[in-house]
């Protein structure tokens, strides 16, 4: 089940979610010091809250059986009568993973492009998280560029951009 983010209590699930995420996941793809800095920068509390607030960013939350078990972050953009839903967020907890999970996030996704009226859903993903590349093109989407984005801290995002056409 997924259901759209509304409380600071839902928020401070996101941030629980985020960390336990990303200490196993990408700490040793991009290092604990790189992962520290980015929960800090893009997974906080306040971060998020403002991004809701104040930036046109809808989260999701990710549930199973009544327990959260991952979250999504997307921002819809419009651009001369195309558009874009952009997902900057869909992370699952790993015991959770290979059970149909993700895809069934994308369909939720899919479906809410569809009632805003984008035709495609836009992300970007680490160059060497393969498994969630394989995941992503087994879903349709494709690959169609790449992006080396500085982050701050002498830190940077060496990922793949992908679209999925709805």
């Amino acid at each position: 089940m997924i259901e759209p983010v509304h409380s600071q209590g839902d928020i401070k699930t996101i941030v629980k979610l985020a960390n336990a995420i990303w200490h196993e996941h990408y700490a040793p793809m991009i290092g604990t010091d790189q992962v520290s800095y980015m929960l800090k920068n893009f997974h906080s509390e306040d971060v998020i809250a403002d991004e809701i607030n104040n930036q046109n960013h809808l989260y999701f939350l990710i549930k199973h059986q009544g327990r959260a078990i991952g979250y999504m972050g997307v921002q819809p953009h419009k651009d001369e009568g195309n558009g874009v839903l952009q997902l900057s967020k869909l992370y699952i907890l790993s015991s959770e993973r290979s059970r149909g999970i993700g895809r069934m996030a994308i369909g939720y996704l899919v479906d809410l492009a569809d009632d805003l009226d984008l035709n495609r859903i836009r992300l970007t993903v680490n160059k060497n998280n393969t498994h969630s590349i394989a995941a992503y093109e087994k879903m349709g989407f494709k690959q169609t560029g790449t992006a080396l984005t500085d982050i701050g801290g002498g830190y940077v995002m060496d990922d793949f951009v992908m679209e999925l056409v709805i």
